[in-house]
């Protein structure tokens, strides 16, 4: 339900915003539902983007992406595409790591999902804790790509892969996530999914215990939290040179979502 209100107080205001520029990507088959295959074709899309946009800031700036943080904890975040407008709603209250995790998959959904019907996000690591099944159906996967496409953002497959090779590769993937300020869930996924694309079965919690040992402080990128901050103030201050164009009830449904000014002045 909050994610409806503030569905509806952006479509009071949709046409002070801008347009964005969705970017012409190489489909994903829809046949494709082996799950190696099907990473693998998310870890090249991921790739292309991270090689052409190198931070998550510059991926958002560049397609033109209306960027809303909220306090919430009812959702971690979800993506609203109306005509050529495209929101990405995001709890910012949440860690760090898990902020960046769902900018990357919402950014995801804005790639390959703009127009489906699709639910507000649960669990954002529900599907890469579950045992990771050789087929993917219809109904997981637009959240199994949207997690992947993060992931491989994040923790490309080559450098999981790489991680094998090494006689402590737990210890290799926590020293990555504390190298890079992302969440050593991220990383551990990745290197199981890269374990099991070889063969190996390993313990999720084990695993992630072991790198948690090497990680260290964790707390993620604060460039993240305040670039969200920096974006949801400029839709707000957008706004509030806008209030008299709108009544008293639809005022006060705005100003709450996007934290402009309660009183119009």
């Amino acid at each position: 339900k909050s994610a409806e209100g503030i569905e509806h107080a952006i479509s009071l205001v949709l046409d002070l915003f801008q347009k964005s520029s969705r970017p012409r990507v190489e489909p994903i088959g829809e046949s494709i539902d082996d799950a190696k295959l099907l990473l693998m074709e998310v870890d090249k899309r991921a790739g292309e983007f991270r090689e052409q946009f190198h931070t998550i800031q510059s991926l958002f700036e560049c397609h033109q992406i209306n960027l809303l943080g909220v306090s919430e904890q009812t959702f971690y975040g979800f993506m609203l595409a109306l005509g050529k407008y495209c929101f990405i709603v995001a709890d910012k209250s949440r860690p760090t790591v898990r902020l960046t995790f769902t900018l990357l998959h919402e950014f995801a959904h804005f790639v390959f999902d703009i127009d489906k019907p699709i639910p507000v996000d649960e669990n954002l690591f529900a599907l890469s804790r579950r045992v990771f099944s050789e087929k993917i159906g219809q109904e997981s996967r637009v959240e199994f790509i949207a997690n992947k496409f993060a992931q491989c953002y994040l923790v490309p497959v080559r450098e999981a892969a790489a991680w094998l090779k090494t006689k402590h590769p737990e210890r290799q993937a926590g020293e990555y996530a504390h190298e890079h300020k992302i969440s050593p869930e991220v990383t551990v996924n990745a290197y199981l999914d890269a374990a099991r694309m070889s063969g190996k079965r390993l313990d999720y919690l084990q695993t992630l215990d072991e790198a948690k040992r090497w990680a260290g402080n964790y707390a993620g990128d604060e460039s993240i939290r305040e670039f969200v901050q920096n974006a949801s103030k400029s839709l707000s201050e957008s706004l509030n040179h806008q209030c008299h164009d709108y009544g008293d009830e639809q005022w006060q449904l705005v100003s709450s979502v996007f934290g402009a000014n309660a009183t119009c002045h």
